[in-house]
């Protein structure tokens, strides 16, 4: 009598079972690994956002990248539309578009793989090829009175090290008050509220004025005891103090 081949359906759930028990154990190391290496990702571009930041200081007289100029009382350049910048870290554009839509409309292979923000009404609309480039990263814009109009050099900035520049975020400018997760990003997640994002595992990338890069999380760039929106930054948020 030959011995069948076929499995019982016994021996078909028993190996059914094994592999739900492999890809149990696997899934979240792969998941894992596929989060660090996006986090890996944003911290290479915004380290070649602080180099950027380094050359503008260098061609411009040692002043810092403006969050935003002002043309006679008209907001009119913000950091993320600013030509020379945008060469200096290679961002490329939608050519088709004019000057004032410059940062809206940048190639999608220059974006935080971890943000998933999408305005529909901007850049999306153009064959998925473009992106709002502030749905990634925003600035520090913290100074002493709340001006936004303020131009510094970095050689009046005390401890330069210790200043925030750029963030992961969802808007083009950021703040202390905007940071504190537990009242912002936690509740909020990735939409066009204006807050620093803890995209990645809870943590968020942070670009220093001497071009570091460190993945900190809130309680590192806040003060939980003072969370409400008119309170003091620390030191890493005040740029004139």
């Amino acid at each position: 009598m030959m011995k069948k081949d076929d499995f019982t359906l016994i021996e078909l759930l028993v190996v059914i079972a094994i592999i739900a028990i492999l890809a149990a154990i696997l899934l979240p190391a792969l998941n894992k690994a596929r989060d660090k290496a996006k986090t890996a990702k944003c911290t290479s571009f915004m380290k070649s956002l602080g180099q950027a930041e380094s050359l503008y200081g260098n061609d411009y007289g040692g002043w810092i990248l403006p969050v935003i100029t002002d043309d006679n009382g008209v907001r009119s350049n913000h950091w993320y539309k600013n030509l020379p910048f945008l060469g200096y870290c290679a961002i490329k554009w939608n050519p088709s578009v004019g000057a004032s839509k410059r940062g809206e409309f940048v190639t999608t292979d220059f974006f935080c793989p971890g943000a998933t923000y999408r305005d529909t009404s901007q850049a999306e609309t153009v064959g998925g090829l473009y992106t709002c480039l502030f749905y990634s990263w925003g600035r520090n814009n913290t100074y002493s009175g709340g001006s936004i109009h303020h131009a510094v050099k970095l050689s009046a900035m005390r401890g330069p090290s210790r200043k925030i520049d750029f963030a992961d975020g969802i808007t083009w400018t950021l703040s202390m008050a905007g940071s504190f997760a537990p009242n912002k990003y936690y509740l909020t997640g990735e939409t066009s509220a204006t807050v620093t994002a803890y995209r990645h595992g809870r943590m968020a990338n942070f670009t220093f004025y001497d071009g570091r890069v460190k993945l900190l999380g809130y309680t590192a760039v806040t003060n939980p005891a003072v969370n409400v929106a008119d309170a003091p930054g620390p030191e890493v948020w005040e740029l004139t103090n």
